[in-house]
C-alpha cells in the first residue's frame, strides 16, 4: 500500500516541480490520474459506516485519503485547461459504473479538480443526481463535491443552481438515518448558503430554519454540533 502511495507522490512531485514539461506528456497525465483514481477506490465497505464519526475513522483508508490530497496538488500544478480533456472522460466513465467505489472515486476526483475548471464545464446537475444514489458513501461524496464547488465558484454557482442544490442538501441534512451524511450535507449546505445573495436566500430561509431546529432536537451529537457551527 505504501509503495503505491509513494509512486503517486513521485508523479505528483514531478508535476509540481516540472509542470511545463509534465503538461507536454499526455500519457504521463493519464497514468497519474489513473493511479490517483485507483487509490481512491480503496475504501472499505462497512454496513455501520453511516453511523460512525468521520474524525474517529480518519486514517482507516490511508491510500484513499492520500490520493485525495495528491489529486488536489496535481490539479493545481497542471491546471484546468490541460487537465480537463484528460480527466473528465475518466470521471464520466467512473460515475457511470455499477460499482459504488468507482462512482465515489469519480465524484471525489471531480471535487479535487473543481477549483481549476470553469463552472460552465462542471456537470453540477449530474453531481446532484448522486445525492440520491443508493449507496451512502456515494451520496456522501456527492455532498462533498457540491460543497467544494460552492466554495470554488461562488457566487455564480449559487445564482445558477440554488433551486437544484438547496432542497436536495437540506433533504440529506434532515435524514436522521445517516448521521455521517447529515454532517457532511449540513457542511455543504452552509458552504452554499453563506455565499448566497440575500434575495436568493429569502426564498429558503424559513424552511431551512424550521428543518434545522428539528435536527437540533432529534439529531445525533455530531450532527447538532455541525448545525450549530
Amino acid at each position: 500500500d505504501g509503495l503505491r502511495s509513494s509512486c503517486l507522490e513521485v508523479l505528483v512531485g514531478i508535476a509540481e516541480n516540472e509542470e511545463i514539461m509534465a503538461r507536454k506528456y499526455t500519457k504521463f497525465l493519464q497514468h497519474t490520474v489513473f493511479l490517483g483514481m485507483k487509490l481512491m477506490m480503496e475504501v472499505s465497505h462497512d454496513p455501520q459506516w453511516v453511523l460512525k464519526d468521520h474524525e474517529a475513522e480518519r486514517g482507516k483508508d490511508g491510500n484513499n485519503e492520500y490520493a485525495n490530497l495528491a489529486m488536489d496538488r496535481f490539479a493545481l500544478a497542471i491546471g484546468g485547461r490541460k487537465l480537463k480533456p484528460i480527466i473528465f472522460p475518466m470521471i464520466s466513465n467512473c460515475v457511470s459504473q455499477k460499482d459504488w467505489k468507482m462512482r465515489r472515486a469519480g465524484l471525489m476526483t471531480l471535487s479535487q479538480v473543481a477549483e481549476v475548471v470553469e463552472l460552465k464545464d462542471l456537470p453540477v446537475p449530474k453531481v446532484c443526481e448522486f445525492l440520491k444514489d443508493p449507496h451512502p458513501q456515494v451520496r456522501h461524496a456527492a455532498a462533498n463535491c457540491i460543497g467544494q464547488i460552492s466554495n470554488d465558484h461562488e457566487p455564480m454557482v449559487q445564482e445558477r443552481f440554488h433551486k437544484l442544490i438547496i432542497p436536495q442538501l437540506l433533504h440529506l441534512t434532515i435524514d436522521n438515518r445517516a448521521p455521517r451524511i447529515q454532517v457532511h450535507a449540513a457542511a455543504a449546505l452552509f458552504n452554499f448558503v453563506e455565499n448566497c445573495e440575500e434575495k436568493i436566500l429569502e426564498g429558503y430561509a424559513d424552511t431551512i430554519i424550521v428543518e434545522l431546529v428539528k435536527v437540533l432536537k432529534s439529531g445525533s451529537r455530531s450532527v447538532q454540533e455541525q448545525v450549530l457551527t
